[in-house]
């Protein structure tokens, strides 16, 4: 029981840090962690590119010149915003 307890613990604190990651990458991990601490609507908006990813995609864009016409998702599925 212990042992379950630490890695729930560490999968808790990965989440905390990847909370609000726009990377494509960052977004999948922080998914895989939401999916373990069984908080299902958390990890399906970090997959489907919710209102706050494409804000931050957005701005990101923004500052290099260009709107984007879509945002890639980890599972290989593109999105438009």
């Amino acid at each position: 029981m212990h042992y379950e307890q630490t890695v729930r613990g560490r999968v808790a604190a990965a989440a905390a840090l990847l909370l609000g990651a726009t990377a494509a990458q960052c977004r999948y991990l922080f998914a895989l962690c939401c999916y373990d601490l069984k908080k299902l609507p958390e990890a399906e908006s970090a997959l489907s590119g919710s209102a706050a990813c494409k804000a931050a995609a957005a701005a990101a864009a923004a500052d290099h010149g260009a709107a984007p016409a879509e945002v890639e998702v980890p599972n290989g599925r593109h999105l438009s915003i």
